[in-house]
């Protein structure tokens, strides 16, 4: 049982970790951490839309911090999931496509961050119910006017 003294900050931190715990968890099977699964999954639905994504517009898309963007990218190149190329109209930029075996980790780790989503949502009435739906709309705002970008 949580204390009724836990401000909203503590709670939105204890949920954040639990949720990061829960989702490395689920995906050390597939050899990736739920950060990680954010750039393969981030990459998987770019690649459907013609792009060749570079480490920034990854980062952007998926609202991470490039610089945490690039050490993800190199540990997932060093695992053989992403390829990472020279953009040959700008020099500086590193272009991202997935491997094959990064095609099929990103699919399988989609398929268990779904059942992960139906388990921890199913407490307030589901994934697609009211209750969650409020909770992404609070999660967006928050997100969009009470943090500074950094």
């Amino acid at each position: 049982m949580l204390a009724e003294s836990l401000t909203p900050g503590s709670l939105l931190w204890l949920a954040a970790t639990r949720w990061r715990v829960a989702a490395d968890h689920e995906l050390a099977e597939l050899g990736v951490t739920h950060a990680q699964y954010v750039v393969l999954s981030t990459l998987l639905g770019m690649g459907p839309r013609g792009q060749r994504p570079n480490q920034r517009s990854v980062a952007d898309e998926a609202g991470l911090d490039p610089l945490f963007v690039s050490k993800l990218v190199a540990a997932l190149e060093r695992q053989g999931l992403v390829h990472r190329t020279r953009d040959p109209s700008d020099a500086r930029s590193i272009q991202l496509t997935l491997t094959e075996e990064g095609v099929a980790t990103a699919r399988e780790a989609a398929g268990v961050m779904r059942q992960l989503h139906e388990v921890v949502f199913a407490g307030i009435g589901g994934l697609h119910g009211p209750a969650v739906a409020e909770l992404v709309d609070s999660l967006r705002e928050l997100l969009a006017t009470s943090l500074p970008a950094r």
